[in-house]
């Protein structure tokens, strides 16, 4: 499938919040032109097609677009004309089908409520309000008496579980009789109610109603021209699209429809010099770009087209759009291994994890690739290099795509300590830290370690590895005022941390800081294997790297655990005197 750059209309309105194409082009609101995804929904072969993309990464606009497209008329408005001037329109053969199908256009993105029955009701009114876009069909010669009757009934909302489930199917059936022309039916944000269910614990309930409900609307439907479904994942608990025919799953690391969802490089510069904007490429780049989608690189849209409404205002636009607590929680809960490679990640490190595009909720506290899928197709994480394996998992390389998703991170392993500290606590207990009162650092720290329960998971092959992430968390609030390092070589051998004072560092804050790190059995004293971590430094001489930084005030620190106790030994270098 080719793959194309798209352009801009003139730099109209910024089209905050706006996802009907509609009333985008009739209110000539700035228009990134992503119709060429017409022309490849039409030549793909697929009967069914899933796409997946992050939240706010133009998914109902392009269901939008294809309704447009394919509908003669739109809420009583005529779509005729609208797709003038748009990449689309200078395919003939793709032209020939515009307005040509009757089209069920629904969304599923407001049912979401904390319980199964109101859930169904939310479901029920939704589709009343959907059957109530085609008056034309009660008045149909086409239809029978019963089947008005199906039709009322859902308008009356007198309809039980069997009936719901079948409500898409019946619907396309009814289009088909009254037009002769086979159905487009397009699904928005079909796993909204499923992540719904799984948090407030009606999960197996609403999987049983949404594998009728699609599998019917989509399962051997022959009123069926094709299907369209959205949604931010691949849900596969239960074979929720089992014996769908010919249906094709194309997530962000696929190169088909690859450019469609989010802006290219190349759109966002236009953007900008539409906008005289141009300056703020070097910003827009590092803090909302970095996605790789199939072999594009994609920008955020919707922080960017906030960020220019704003008049160039960096801030995390994006995260601000959505209720976090279940990726917070899942992190939290998370083994050591996983805590592990998220320092790394925050680090700006890429880790190579293993993705399995079909997601299984009941496994997100079961295995940590369920999670790493979870961040990855929600946008939290972006991929590069996948490698197949025969089972349909992939193994890539997986980083962190941009300074605003950067900060979340940062943000929730704050709240992890901060929670058990209080905020107030957790400040104080950095500032002991940078401005040497290390023997109240030691105090805290040991108060920490014996009432925070969760900072006992810890994997016992690899205790040392363990506190060295758990220290990391928890300096972590010091990246404003102190460049972080960890693991680097210097000298004759690598230092577990090292914090170097930035510019922005207070003036008794300008120390550059060496931690050292020994796990030790209850049989040895942990003072003289604290002393032995002060020792390893010297004699490593891991000091190398702060003095090439002309870090002439360097405190050293080597800290021994066992279990939930610590034991600290610490010197300050000075120039060449200790």
């Amino acid at each position: 499938m080719p793959s194309t750059d798209s352009t801009a209309r003139s730099a109209g309105p910024l089209p905050i919040g706006i996802s009907d194409f509609g009333k985008l082009i009739r209110g000539n609101h700035t228009f990134i032109d992503k119709s060429l995804l017409i022309r490849d929904l039409i030549r793909d072969g697929a009967e069914v097609t899933l796409l997946t993309r992050p939240r706010r990464f133009g998914k109902t606009l392009n269901l939008s677009i294809l309704h447009h497209f394919f509908a003669n008329e739109v809420s009583g408005q005529s779509t005729a004309g609208l797709f003038d001037g748009l990449d689309i329109n200078r395919d003939t053969d793709c032209m020939a089908h515009q307005g040509q199908h009757p089209v069920i256009f629904f969304t599923f993105k407001d049912i979401k409520e904390g319980r199964f029955e109101d859930a169904i009701a939310k479901l029920v009114d939704t589709l009343k309000d959907l059957y109530l876009q085609y008056p034309e069909l009660m008045e149909s010669n086409a239809l029978a008496d019963v089947q008005k009757a199906d039709i009322q009934a859902m308008l009356e909302k007198k309809t039980d579980l069997s009936q719901l489930a079948s409500a898409f199917k019946r619907l396309s059936q009814f289009l088909f009789l009254h037009h002769q022309k086979h159905v487009l039916l397009l699904i928005d944000e079909y796993d909204t109610p499923i992540h719904a269910a799984y948090v407030h614990g009606y999960y197996e309930e609403m999987i049983n109603l949404m594998r009728g409900l699609l599998g019917a609307g989509l399962k051997d439907n022959p009123y069926l021209y094709k299907g369209v479904v959205t949604g931010i994942l691949r849900v596969s608990r239960e074979s929720l699209f089992s014996g769908v025919n010919n249906l094709e799953l194309y997530t962000v690391l696929d190169r088909n429809y690859s450019q469609y969802f989010g802006f290219t490089e190349a759109e966002m510069k236009k953007l900008l010099r539409d906008f005289d904007a141009a300056a703020l490429t070097a910003d827009i780049q590092s803090w909302y770009n970095g996605y790789q989608f199939g072999e594009h690189v994609i920008y955020n849209p919707w922080s960017i087209i906030n960020c220019l409404k704003q008049r160039g205002e960096l801030r995390p636009y994006w995260l601000n759009t959505s209720d976090n607590s279940l990726l917070k929680s899942l992190m939290a809960r998370a083994d050591v291994r996983f805590k592990q490679k998220m320092e790394q990640l925050i680090q700006n490190h890429s880790i190579e994890a293993q993705i399995d595009p079909n997601l299984v909720f009941g496994d997100l506290n079961k295995n940590t690739m369920a999670l790493w899928s979870l961040l990855l197709f929600s946008g939290y994480l972006t991929a590069g290099d996948p490698r197949y394996d025969i089972q349909g998992r992939v193994t890539c390389q997986l980083r962190v795509p941009n300074l605003e998703v950067l900060g979340l991170y940062q943000r929730h392993i704050e709240e992890w300590f901060s929670d058990s500290m209080g905020r107030e606590g957790y400040g104080d207990f950095l500032n002991c830290l940078v401005t040497g009162n290390l023997e109240e650092f030691e105090a805290r720290l040991t108060e920490y370690l014996r009432e925070s329960a969760s900072a006992f998971d810890a994997e016992k092959q690899q205790p040392e590895k363990f506190y060295h992430g758990l220290v990391l968390g928890l300096i972590v609030g010091l990246k404003d005022t102190h460049v972080i390092h960890s693991n680097r070589e210097s000298g004759f051998g690598r230092y577990d941390v090292a914090l170097l004072p930035r510019e922005t560092a207070p003036a008794d804050q300008r120390r550059g800081i060496l931690m050292e790190f020994k796990a030790v059995k209850n049989t040895q004293p942990l003072a003289d294997a604290a002393q032995a971590a002060l020792q390893q430094i010297d004699q490593r001489r891991y000091q190398a790297e702060l003095e090439q930084h002309r870090l002439s005030d360097i405190l050293k620190i080597g800290l021994a655990f066992s279990g939930k106790q610590v034991a600290m030994q610490f010197a300050t270098l000075r120039g060449n005197q200790q």
